[in-house]
């Protein structure tokens, strides 16, 4: 489902509430035309919720990255590959047998 981008900031702002990541004021410009074209991509459509569900299980975001001091802004998650990448790590993950819901 693709959603509006009042819709996306309130799910982003409610996942950032929950686990520590950056609250988005809201989507300038710039974000705002990089949303509307992720929500043109059948892919990012179908899977923004997903992702931003599996945010808090990934290996890469809880392992290096976390220790590394990085903490996920919407900037992030508005960046072609994230979606994607998210669904295939949990993919890989649910593979070697590790998948925890």
């Amino acid at each position: 489902m693709v959603p509006t981008a009042s819709e996306f900031v309130k799910a982003w702002n409610e996942a950032a509430q929950k686990y520590g990541y950056r609250k988005c004021l809201g989507l300038t410009k710039e974000r705002l035309a990089r949303f509307r074209k992720l929500c043109r991509d059948p892919v990012w459509a179908a899977n923004w919720r997903k992702a931003l569900d599996l945010m808090p299980t990934d290996r890469w975001l809880n392992g290096g990255a976390k220790t590394n001091g990085f903490v996920p802004g919407v900037e992030y998650f508005l960046r072609y590959n994230t979606v994607v990448r998210l669904i295939e790590r949990a993919g890989e993950k649910q593979k070697q047998g590790t998948w925890e819901e």
